[in-house]
This record gives C-alpha cells, sequence and structure tokens, in this order.
C-alpha cells in the first residue's frame, strides 16, 4: 500500500491499525489538528470490509445519547467517534459502557499530539486501557520522507476516480513539496495535489501548479504562533530540559524575550502602529500589551 510510506512512524501507526482491524479492537487515533485521523478510520473500514457490507458513520460531538443508544445494537456499523474529549461526560460514559462489546466497531479521535493527555482521559472516565488500540497520527511535518509517495497516492487514486490521465512531478514541484511545511496538513495537501492535477496545462506538475492552490502560508498569525511555540519546545528538549512545562520560568522567559525581538523589529520597520501591527498580525490592542510589557521590562 503506498499510503504506508517509508518512515517508521509511520510504518508504526500503519501496523497499529492492521492489527486493530484484525481484532476489531476499540480504537484511539490521537494527534494534531487535521492530520488525517478521520481518513485513517475510514481506511480503517475499508481494510476490514473489502465487500462494502458494514457501513462506517462519522459521529460528531453534538450527537445525543438517543442518536448512539440507536446504533449500539448493530454489528454492521462501524462508528467514528469524533474528537471523543469534546463529548458530554455521560455520552462518554456510556461509550465506555458499550466499548468492548464489539457491536458496533469503535474508532475514537482525540486531537492532541501528547500520549498523557490521552492517558489522562482514558483513566479520568476509567476506560479498560488494556482493550484499547491507541495509535499515533503523525503530522506531515514528521513524515518528510513519505510526502512524494503520499503526493503520488493522491495522483493515482484522483486519477482512477475521474477516469483522467495521471501526471509526474516536476523537479522544482518535488522540491516544494518536500520542504512547504503543510501547515493546513493533510486537506490542504490533498487539495493541493489534486486541483494541480485537475488544473496542470503542461506534461508535468509544476511548482507554479500547487502553489496556487495554497491557502496557509507560513505567515499567517495562528499556524506561525503554533509553530513557534514547538519549535521553542524542541530546543528546550534538546538542552535535557526534560521536564519542562508550558508554565515553566524558563518557558515564559524564552516567550517574553522573543516578544520584545519582534516588537523591536516590528518599530524598526515601520513607525506606523498600523503597518507594525500588520507586520507581526497582531491586533492593535495586542501590540500595545506587548509593547509596554516590553518597555517596562528594559
Amino acid at each position: 500500500m503506498h499510503v504506508i510510506g517509508n518512515s517508521s512512524i509511520a510504518m508504526n501507526m500503519m501496523v497499529s491499525s492492521l492489527y486493530s482491524v484484525y481484532l476489531q479492537k476499540p480504537t484511539i487515533l490521537y494527534g494534531e489538528s487535521a492530520t488525517g485521523k478521520t481518513t485513517l478510520a475510514a481506511l480503517m473500514h475499508e481494510m476490514r470490509d473489502a465487500q462494502d457490507t458494514t457501513k462506517f458513520i462519522n459521529l460528531p460531538s453534538t450527537t445525543k445519547l438517543t442518536k448512539i443508544e440507536s446504533l449500539m445494537d448493530k454489528k454492521e456499523l462501524v462508528l467514528f467517534i469524533h474528537k471523543i474529549t469534546a463529548w458530554q461526560s455521560p455520552v462518554i460514559s456510556y461509550i465506555n459502557q458499550k466499548l468492548l462489546e464489539g457491536k458496533p466497531w469503535m474508532i475514537m479521535s482525540m486531537v492532541s499530539g501528547n500520549y498523557k493527555d490521552v492517558a489522562g482521559f482514558l483513566k479520568q472516565y476509567e476506560f479498560p486501557v488494556s482493550e484499547i488500540q491507541i495509535i499515533y497520527v503523525p503530522s506531515l511535518r514528521e513524515r518528510k520522507e513519505d510526502l512524494m509517495i503520499l503526493a503520488e497516492h493522491v495522483i493515482e487514486i484522483t486519477a482512477q476516480k475521474y477516469k483522467i490521465a495521471p501526471k509526474q512531478f516536476s523537479k522544482n514541484a518535488r522540491i516544494f513539496i518536500e520542504n512547504y511545511p503543510w501547515y493546513g496538513n493533510f486537506e490542504e495537501f490533498n487539495n493541493s495535489i489534486k486541483n494541480s492535477l485537475f488544473n496542470s496545462k503542461q506534461q508535468y506538475i509544476t511548482e507554479e501548479d500547487l502553489k496556487k492552490f495554497i491557502k496557509v502560508w507560513p505567515e499567517s498569525k495562528e499556524r506561525a504562533i503554533s509553530d513557534f511555540d514547538n519549535y521553542l519546545k524542541e530546543i528546550i528538549r534538546d538542552f535535557k530540559y526534560s521536564n519542562i512545562s508550558e508554565n515553566s520560568h524558563l518557558y515564559t522567559t524564552i516567550l517574553e524575550e522573543a516578544d520584545k525581538v519582534l516588537i523591536d523589529f516590528a518599530l524598526k520597520q515601520s513607525s506606523n502602529l498600523k503597518k507594525a501591527c500588520q507586520l507581526l498580525g497582531l491586533s492593535p490592542n495586542t501590540f500595545r500589551k506587548k509593547y509596554t510589557k516590553s518597555a517596562n521590562a528594559k
């Protein structure tokens, strides 16, 4: 299967998924937002039932308990319980009660890349941990060596679905795919690859074809903040501060120093407050607060 990829982290994910499918164990898929957990759950359903005799149902956190109860005796279903931590406590408790009956098979998702969050949730609701398959779904930035395999797979299945000729990627397109951080993760990745195939006017898919459909660039404020946050944590881990948490003095100090540097940089680039705010992607109110804090710290 092309979707397995080369990296050990991707291989572990797929081996764990196959094991879960084989035993039809209750499963939790966890990882950052937009890492393809729904896609993986649907794939697990397909692997379990190539003849398509069962039905895959994606249930949002707004699903009522009465709806869940009506589905619990139907063995021909596979229930994907999306973002389980966002569900109401009585519903979570009910799901826990029915989890091991095996009718229907349940696959749950959690938006967190930290196993401690999964363990804490299971402990809180007294889930039978030993009976649940827990699978980490990595982000694309953790699977750079798999990106071209995934891209070629998207081209292959898209061409088959729409009965069009597949295309190869140009050298520059390949370099772009492997080096762009894919902030929007799988949704952005899949859409960009598919749309570039539909719209490419040349023999090969080019870098320019791909860029037309990129919606989340590095300067995106929210993603940039998250990326910077993760980068700091990686730096701290590299320096072996393994017990550093987000509330630690060192972590806070680093963030405050970063604020000072960025504020000074923005003001040097433009004395106009509006332009300085735009440069950092901050509202005027947030910019003033950071500037005041930075000035008082000097």
